[in-house]
C-alpha cells in the first residue's frame, strides 16, 4: 500500500509502464500492461495522495476508465491529475468527463501539458489550447469543461492547431453553445509573438510565432498543408512540420 504520508507521486514519463513499446522505444500499443495501472491505482485508493502524475505512461481507453473510477473511489480528495500525452480516445475522454462530475478535483492536465482549471474563475478571458495535441478523447473533456461556471468569462479560445476529429468537433461545438466564447481559433490559424492570430497566407520565412508558451522564428512554409517549420528562439533546435 502506499505511504500514509505522501501526498504527491510523479510516475509519469514512462510509457512502457502501461503501454507496449516499438522497436524505438516510443508507444505502439496504449493499455497493454493495464493490470500495471490497475495495481498502481488500487495501491493508491487508500492512500493521501492528492496529486498524482501519470502523464505519457502508455495510457489507452481502458486506462483512462480505470482512472476515472479511481478518481471516483479514491480516499483523498484528489487536487490534481495530469494524464496528459496519453491516447485516451473518446471512450476514455466520456469516462474521464463523469468521473470531474462529481469530483473535487481542482485542475486536470491533458493533451501535451494543458491545464484545465476546474475551481473558481480564469484569471483571463482568452485560454489557449493551440498545438496542444488535442485529440477527440481531450476535446470531449474541453467540451464540458466550457459548460463549467470556471469559463464562464472566457471570450476567446484557441484550439488551433489539434487534430480533434469529427466527433471531438461535435463535442466541442455542443459546449460552445451554452459557453461565452465569442472567438474562436480553429485550423489552420497562426499566433505572433506579440500574441496576434494571424492566417496562413500572412505567414513567411524571419516570422516570429508562439506556440505553446515558446516563439520560434519560420525558417520553412507554409508548406501545402499550411505548416511550417521555426527555429526555436530558447534554444535554437528546430521544430516538427
Amino acid at each position: 500500500s502506499a505511504d500514509a504520508s505522501l501526498t504527491s507521486l510523479c510516475c509519469g514519463s514512462n510509457p512502457g509502464m502501461v503501454g507496449e513499446l516499438n522497436e524505438y522505444g516510443r508507444l505502439k500499443t496504449p493499455d497493454a500492461h493495464i493490470e500495471a495501472l490497475q495495481q498502481l491505482l488500487d495501491a493508491l485508493k487508500p492512500s493521501a495522495v492528492t496529486d498524482l502524475d501519470i502523464s505519457s505512461i502508455g495510457i489507452g481507453p481502458t486506462g483512462a476508465g480505470r482512472v476515472a473510477d479511481y478518481v471516483r473511489d479514491a480516499k483523498a480528495s484528489i487536487v490534481t491529475i495530469n494524464i496528459s500525452q496519453s491516447k485516451i480516445g473518446v471512450e476514455g475522454g466520456q469516462a474521464i468527463v463523469e468521473a470531474l462530475k462529481t469530483t473535487t478535483l481542482e485542475s486536470i492536465v491533458i493533451g501535451n501539458d494543458l491545464t484545465l482549471q476546474l475551481k473558481g474563475e480564469l484569471e483571463s478571458d482568452s485560454f489557449d489550447a493551440s498545438g496542444q495535441s488535442i485529440d477527440p478523447g481531450y476535446a470531449m473533456i474541453m467540451a464540458w469543461w466550457l459548460t463549467t461556471p470556471v469559463t464562464a468569462s472566457l471570450v476567446l479560445l484557441n484550439i488551433a492547431f489539434n487534430k480533434i476529429g469529427a466527433e471531438g468537433g461535435a463535442a466541442l461545438v455542443e459546449g460552445l453553445k451554452t459557453s461565452s466564447v465569442k472567438f474562436l481559433g480553429i485550423g489552420k490559424q497562426f499566433k505572433t509573438a506579440d500574441g496576434t492570430l494571424i492566417t496562413g497566407s500572412l505567414v513567411r520565412t524571419g516570422v516570429n510565432l508562439s506556440l505553446a508558451g515558446r516563439v520560434g522564428e519560420v525558417t520553412k512554409g507554409p508548406d501545402s498543408d499550411g505548416d511550417v517549420k521555426l527555429k526555436w528562439l530558447d534554444d535554437g533546435s528546430e521544430s516538427d512540420w
